[in-house]
């Protein structure tokens, strides 16, 4: 079994430090951490079988930019996907 990468506790600190008005329970705080575990898994073996397939060993940010923006939806502010575009529903 993987280590967790972030705990629910740490999640309730970082709600609390960004949205000090909102409370979470500790069950949700638990799906919230299982959910950023499996994202942060999910995400980075995409993006380390890209660079696979470019012939590197090592993840680069725009591996990572690539999984986030096609996979996810997720475009990082202040970054450029160099090309790439991100998959739109249906694809």
């Amino acid at each position: 079994s993987e280590e967790a990468v972030i705990t629910p506790e740490q999640i309730e600190q970082i709600l609390a430090s960004i949205l000090p008005e909102e409370q979470i329970d500790s069950q949700a705080a638990q799906v919230v951490a299982y959910m950023a575990q499996e994202m942060l898994v999910s995400v980075t073996r995409a993006a380390y079988r890209r660079a696979s397939m470019r012939g590197q060993t090592q993840l680069m940010v725009e591996d990572v930019q690539v999984v986030l923006a096609q996979d996810w939806g997720i475009q990082l502010p202040g970054t450029s996907l160099g090309g790439a575009r991100p998959r739109q529903q249906g694809d």
